[in-house]
């Protein structure tokens, strides 16, 4: 893509040396502004998808050492026993307010 966009760029300054009007030379320059920046930004993008993936980082703090600060956190042993039965099976949590 990159050699397309420089070859347009080289047909548009051939077409500013054979002309002299001054309106047609300014389409032509604002034409080869905007491809410079098409090519720019195609430039951009393809540094973007060679980027490496980030190793995933362990969380600061262990569930464990929340509990030990008062925090609430959310039991993954939690009994079936204590849960509430309804009838259409929703709304079986532990607390009262768990629709």
């Amino acid at each position: 893509m990159k050699t397309q966009l420089i070859a347009q760029i080289e047909r548009e300054l051939e077409m500013i040396m054979d002309t002299n009007d001054e309106l047609a030379i300014n389409k032509h320059l604002y034409t080869i502004e905007t491809l410079a920046r098409l090519a720019q930004e195609s430039q951009s993008v393809s540094v973007v998808h060679q980027s490496t993936p980030k190793p995933k980082v362990e969380p600061a703090v262990t569930e464990q050492e929340l509990k030990m600060m008062g925090a609430k956190v959310p039991d993954t042993n939690t009994n079936s026993k204590n849960l509430a039965v309804t009838d259409d099976g929703f709304g079986n949590g532990e607390s009262l307010f768990d629709f």
